[in-house]
């Protein structure tokens, strides 16, 4: 299944995809899968934010331990 994979390319565990798909209902319609739709974006956008954030700490120059 595709959103399965689009799901697992964002980062979700097995677990995830699971009660994501499960959260359907019988056969969901276009305003269900826009829902999902609408909850992959909003994942993928908040994990790429994380990612900024840290690649932000790496490039500030700053230490990020001391030893």
């Amino acid at each position: 299944m595709r959103v399965a994979r689009v799901a697992q390319r964002i980062g979700l565990s097995v677990g995830e995809i699971r009660d994501l798909l499960a959260a359907l209902p019988p056969g969901p319609g276009p305003a269900d899968w826009q829902r999902l739709h609408d909850r992959l974006t909003a994942e993928a956008e908040r994990r790429i934010a994380e990612l900024h954030t840290a690649l932000d700490d790496i490039r500030s120059g700053r230490r990020l331990c001391d030893l």
